[in-house]
């Protein structure tokens, strides 16, 4: 046995090991000069775009630093996003963060949180650069001499740092962009290092870049993109070295490395997608994106990186408008000078492509690189200047494909920092090409690389120059938070769990702007434990959007009875007002103090605290809901399931109720036809019919494959007829009207009698009429007040229509003014209109008591004439008015063409529509059957994918366990004992004394699986087999029910293939 070394010993080993690490880093330094003076340079440039006092927030952000603890719980347990809202799928990567926040962290006990944020974006605007240097230096330029090859990847660095793509990126910052920036050169150096010599320690760097750079999945499509552009890389180079068995191994660590996110992903990909697509978000937001970056998707624009976010707004408070984002660029880049030095920069890359296909013909130098790249330069260029025939085809071949469509609505953003890359590639090959030429005529070669060097930093920096003056940063996205977030969060963290519904409510989009200069997506789920309701996660799941469809509606129409019972049906235990929040284009809109009067009406509602400008109510709800799980018992059955709704009428006929999932009807539901009136959609999500029979409206709804003869249909009794006729000119003249119902077993219809009067209306929009009710008038409507608009007169088979044009401008001519149109009746408005070219008409109608869109829709492409319907529901009993717009907008030179035809607006019986119910004959009528108290049930909720109930009592007739939690195939229930002492004590410790992972191999699953409330999960119980299990007390089974997510189990499986990899890895690296 060796005896211990000495303490003088060890000291000696650590001072060698040490001065042996300062000689290689002063040494490296010396040979790198250049590498010093771009780090000098990012230093400069993040130092001047630093505020202090402030945090960088905004736009799209990300905060751990407000809560490291509960984002680290939620990113590793993240294939289900519990705290969005209702509960989601998760459709970004969270998970892919893990690698990320563990820097973060670290870095946490050095820095400020407020500082934590920039560090990491000035972190990435200085390796990035350097990436491209030594890939520049190591392959392409390995042969030259030290100055010439640090010159000339200097040269390159500043391209790939000083651009618009790379301004683009920080200036309203993302982490995942800024990770791709920064780990993308290394990537390409560390994979066409190891493609050329098939070194493990290359692979072995390779694998750990690519473990760091895993966030750029944030948006796993940046992550595809980027994965399909490197695959074709690497292979185009193995191939002409000759070394394509080292391409597989690449390829194979990518996919294991990002394997416990990607597995996820592709669950998402395969059951969820289509849900974001038809998000309303996305539906009203993803072809004016596509569209925008279109029309900057020209040769020139692309060739110096400028794109969508140059044509993007911002409210400006200070003057109370909106204003260009970029308007501390505009006076800068206006100037012909300034931009030139852009062109410049994209003529010497093509002259580095044409340089580079001399030497490929001549086949000397290294021109095996840039002919692997040249691929990847001429796709990249291709998707972002997508304003050419060749693009246009290829993305209307997308039209086919929805979710490949939806992918790449933001091109530039997707492809901008690789091509920036092959840009940085492709100068530097220019300049050796110059310096080569000129190295003729000057014989001092130290000073021309360094003139070459001091040139390109110095034309570059004139070109960037508000970037160094603190601009490649938005000045808006430096804030600074109100304490009274942070004194909110901190109470909240003491309180039970429990959901959180944010208010006003006054928008559908996932953009808020409040009164202390903040503007973005949000950020109050970073500081809160609590799942909060907030519109950004509206887009990830179909329930979130359809409780904001619910509420908005109860709010707006101040519908006290419908709020509370909104609050009931989605469990929320918390109201949330902040008052800084304004609406800049309509500061009505917001209904603060409607909303006071409500919630002080309101016996359910009690204020609990106060923070300033931020109240806290808390929810006295109807089902004892602990850790989002609670029992109930005698579910009626309500069929069928919709899609969208935004008022529930059986739900406050009925409470809590359960439905099939297969929109089957059951043999003991109860079917209301007319549940779901809602038009707030595409007409394609309409789920009623309705045709107009010339003196009356027909609304049907059939069974055609179901069997209703045991039904009988309940025709509800209202105390007032909802089809009022007013003579126009006698207000006091009045009659009533009411639906004709008729049902034969297999299809009810509604007739309504179209009422006219005082409360209906016929528009022909060519016409100016003699009511002032209506009125028309020819102008431009966008902010910029820019482009061409145009109306015509149009006369197709005998009917005339009014033609709307628009090119780059919104032509807002058709707006019609309904100022006496009770806003206590339902009305339904009709418009024939068809698409001629462009984007449709955009259709919404304005509540002129609360100055908001109570609808907002695209009308039907198509070149044929459609008739649309919309359903405006009933508002405020004492509220008055309407107004209806058609909006034809043009983003670019694409012309926008559309035909208005006749409009029309008849009043409906919207509440007695939607009351209607079939009701069997004969079944079991749960709601008839003595109550019985549930059972006292304990919970325990570790993670967000796993919860624990234990049930302690008597249970009551046809049990329903239901999770607070949007529904999804994914949730399973299994009954069993998971404390078992018959394990091995290591097993045991391992587990934690439990096996709840473990249930879905040793519980017994349980099989009904239902829909509660049209949105969460429940499960039917056998009472038998609980209270055998309660009463036998020597029965070690059946005490337990285990509720998991199984696809978390993807995201474990692939954590554990990156720790097997990189342990295999390290061994090889080791003993090979």
């Amino acid at each position: 046995m060796s005896a211990k070394p000495s303490f003088a010993e060890a000291k000696g080993k650590i001072s060698g090991k040490f001065l042996g690490f300062s000689k290689r880093f002063f040494s490296g330094v010396k040979a790198n000069p250049f590498a010093v003076l771009l780090v000098l340079f990012t230093l400069l440039l993040s130092w001047s775009n630093y505020q202090p006092g402030t945090w960088l927030s905004g736009w799209d952000t990300l905060h751990p630093e407000f809560n490291f603890g509960l984002y680290f719980k939620r990113i590793f347990f993240g294939v289900w996003q519990e705290h969005q809202g209702l509960g989601a799928v998760a459709s970004q990567a969270h998970s892919s963060e893990l690698p990320r926040l563990l820097l973060y962290y670290l870095t946490s006990f050095l820095l400020p949180e407020s500082i934590l944020r920039y560090s990491y974006f000035f972190l990435t605007l200085a390796i990035g650069p350097l990436g491209v240097y030594f890939f520049l230096k190591q392959t392409i330029f390995k042969k030259k001499t030290i100055l010439e090859s640090g010159s000339l990847a200097f040269c390159g660095a500043l391209v790939y740092l000083l651009n618009l793509a790379t301004l683009q990126h920080y200036y309203v910052p993302l982490e995942m962009f800024a990770t791709h920036f920064a780990t993308l050169p290394w990537l390409l150096l560390f994979s066409t290092k190891h493609v050329e010599d098939g070194s493990k320690g290359n692979l072995f760097w390779f694998a750990s870049v690519s473990l760091l750079s895993t966030s750029i999945a944030h948006t796993p499509t940046l992550f595809y993109v980027y994965f399909v552009l490197f695959a074709t890389y690497v292979l185009i180079l193995s191939l002409i070295k000759g070394s394509l068995k080292r391409v597989g191994s690449l390829i194979l660590a990518t996919v294991i490395i990002n394997s416990f996110w990607l597995l996820p992903n592709v669950y998402f990909v395969t059951t969820k997608s289509q849900e974001v697509i038809g998000s309303k978000i996305h539906t009203q937001f993803s072809e004016t994106a596509f569209l925008t970056g279109k029309k900057f998707g020209d040769f020139a624009n692309t060739a110096i990186f400028k794109n969508f976010l140059f044509d993007w707004g911002e409210f400006d408070q200070s003057k109370g408008q909106f204003v260009d984002l970029f308007n501390e660029w505009s006076p800068h880049l206006n100037s012909v000078p300034v931009i030139s030095i852009g062109y410049l920069v994209f003529a010497l890359v093509i002259l580095g492509i044409l340089s580079n296909l001399k030497n490929f013909v001549a086949r000397k130098k290294n021109w095996e690189y840039g002919i692997a790249l040249l691929p990847i330069f001429l796709i990249s260029y291709a998707a972002i200047s997508n304003n050419n025939p060749l693009s246009s085809t290829f993305f209307l071949f997308l039209e086919k494909f929805p979710v490949f469509k939806e992918a790449l609505r933001f091109p530039f953003t997707k492809f901008s920092i690789i091509l920036a890359f092959c840009f940085a590639v492709y100068f530097s090959l220019a300049l050796s090409l110059i310096i080569e030429r000129a190295g003729k005529l000057f014989s001092n070669q130290k000073i021309l690389h360094w003139v070459q060097a001091y040139g390109v930093l110095i034309l570059l920096t004139i070109y960037m120059l508000p970037a160094i003056g603190g601009n490649l940063i938005s000045p808006s996205m430096k804030v600074t938070f109100p304490k009274e977030y942070f004194q909110m969060f901190s109470w909240f963290d003491r309180q039970p769990q429990g959901r959180i519904a944010p208010f006003p409510i006054d928008s559908y989009w996932g953009w808020t702007y409040q009164n202390w200069h903040y503007e973005g997506a949000g950020f109050r789920w970073f500081g809160l434990k609590q799942p909060i309701l907030d519109r950004e996660f509206d887009r990830w799941a179909n329930f979130n959007e359809n409780y904001y469809w619910e509420i908005s509606n109860a709010v707006y129409s101040n519908n006290l009875k419908l709020f509370e019972g909104i609050l009931d049906k989605y469990q929320i235990n918390w109201l949330l007002v902040d008052s800084s929040v304004i609406n800049p284009s309509s500061p009505k809109a917001v209904y603060f103090d409607k909303l006071q009067n409500m919630l002080s009406a309101s016996r359910k509602v009690e204020l609990v605290k106060t923070f300033g400008f931020l109240q806290v109510y808390q929810i006295n709800l109807s089902s004892s809901v602990n850790s989002f799980v609670f029992l109930d018992n005698n579910l009626t059955s309500i069929e069928p399931a919709y899609s969208w709704n935004n008022y529930d009428a059986a739900y406050l006929e009925n409470g809590n109720y359960i439905s099939s999932t297969d929109y089957s009807l059951q043999s003991t539901a109860e079917y209301y036809p007319f549940r779901s009136l809602f038009t707030g959609k595409t007409q394609k999500d309409l789920e009623f019919t309705i045709e107009d029979k010339g003196d009356y409206f027909s609304f049907k709804r059939s069974f055609l494959d179901t069997n209703l003869g045991g039904y009988h249909l309940e025709v509800p009794q209202t105390e007032r007829s909802e089809l009022v006729w007013v003579d126009p000119k006698n207000l006091a003249k009045t009659k009533n009207f009411y639906p004709e119902v008729n049902f034969d077993g297999k299809e009810v219809e509604v007739r309504v009698p179209k009422v006219e009067g005082l409360y209906s209306a016929y528009i022909n929009p060519l016409e100016v009429t003699s009511r002032d009710s209506f009125t028309s008038s020819i102008w431009i409507c966008n902010v910029a007040g820019q482009g061409e608009v145009e109306d015509k007169k149009v006369t197709i088979d005998g009917q005339e229509y009014l033609r709307l044009i628009a090119r780059d401008a919104d032509n807002c001519t058709a707006g019609f003014w309904l100022p006496n149109f009770p806003q206590e009746y339902s009305y339904l408005v009709s418009a024939e209109t068809r698409n001629l070219s462009g984007k449709s008409l955009l259709f919404w109608i304005e509540n002129l008591n609360s100055h908001r869109p109570d609808l907002e829709t695209y009308l039907p492409k198509g070149k044929n004439f459609k008739t649309s319907y919309f359903i405006q529901p009933p508002m405020e009993n004492d509220g008055l008015g309407y107004s209806l717009h058609f909006d034809n907008i043009s983003i670019g030179q694409e012309e926008t063409v559309n035909d208005l035809g006749e409009i029309s607006v008849y009043p409906i019986p919207y509440y007695f529509l939607t009351s209607l119910v079939l009701r069997p004959n004969q079944g079991v009528v749960y709601f008839n059957l003595p109550y019985t108290t549930p059972p006292i049930i304990s919970v325990e909720h570790s993670n967000p994918s796993l919860y624990s109930v234990g049930l302690e009592g008597q249970l009551g007739d046809n049990p329903v366990l239901v999770l607070s939690q949007g529904y999804n195939e994914g949730w399973n229930a299994y009954q069993g004992n998971f404390q078992f002492s018959i394990f091995p004590p290591l097993a045991r410790l391992a587990f934690g004394g439990n096996f709840q992972l473990l249930a879905p191999l040793l519980g017994k699953k349980i099989e009904e699986h239902v829909l509660v409330n049209n949105w969460e999960n429940g499960w039917r119980l056998d009472k038998q087999s609980l209270s055998r299990s309660n009463r036998d007390k020597d029965v070690d089974t059946d005490k337990e029910i285990v509720i998991v997510f199984l696809p978390q189990y993807l995201e474990y499986f692939g954590l554990l293939l990156v720790v097997v990899y990189f342990g295999w890895l390290g061994w090889r690296y080791k003993h090979v």
